[in-house]
C-alpha cells in the first residue's frame, strides 16, 4: 500500500477497508438486507464515498487470500500451481513456515502477489474479469467532503 500510494500522514494510523465492487460490477454496493455484515440486531452504517484513483489501493478479494495461507504462489495456471507445490514437497517445504523457508522461495511466493492489485488479470484457474470481481478498496482516511451517502441499518 505505501509503494502504491504512500505513507500514512500521522504515526500508527491503520489503513481503512473497503469495498470497490462488492459482488461484481453491477453489485458494487453490500446488499445492507442479508446477514454477515454485523452481528444480527447490531445497529451499522454503510458509508458511500470517493476518492482519487491516487488515493485508493484496489486488490482483488479472492486472491488477497493467499498472502494469508502464505504457502502459495499466485500460479498463470493450475500446471504451474501443481509444479510449485511439487517443487516445495521435493525440498522438504510443503509443511514449513513461511518465515522457515529459504529466502529464494519466500520471493518467488511474495512477487507472485502483485498479481492480486492487477484488475486487468483475468486467470481462469484463479480469478475473474474485472467485471466479475469482488474488488476492495483500501486508504488511509476518507474526507467529509469525499463522502457521497451514508446509509444506517441494523444488522440482520
Amino acid at each position: 500500500m505505501e509503494q502504491r500510494i504512500g505513507n500514512s500522514e500521522f504515526k500508527n494510523q491503520y489503513p481503512i477497508w473497503a469495498w470497490y465492487q462488492h459482488q461484481d460490477a453491477n453489485r458494487r454496493k453490500p446488499d445492507l438486507r442479508r446477514t454477515g455484515h454485523l452481528p444480527a440486531g447490531t445497529n451499522g452504517v454503510r458509508i458511500e464515498f470517493e476518492k482519487n484513483k491516487n488515493e485508493v489501493l484496489i486488490s482483488d478479494f479472492v486472491l488477497w487470500h493467499f498472502p494469508l495461507c502464505y504457502k502459495s504462489i499466485i500460479a498463470k495456471n493450475e500446471k504451474e500451481a501443481k509444479k510449485f507445490e511439487f517443487k516445495l514437497k521435493k525440498l522438504k517445504l510443503d509443511d514449513k513456515a513461511f518465515e522457515d523457508m529459504p529466502k529464494e522461495i519466500q520471493n518467488e511466493i511474495e512477487s507472485s502477489w502483485n498479481k492480486i492489485i492487477d484488475m486487468e488479470l483475468d486467470k481462469k484457474y484463479f480469478t475473474k474479469s474485472r467485471d466479475e470481481k469482488m474488488i476492495q478498496a483500501c486508504c488511509w482516511e476518507i474526507k467529509n467532503e469525499e463522502i457521497i451517502k451514508i446509509d444506517k441499518f441494523t444488522a440482520r
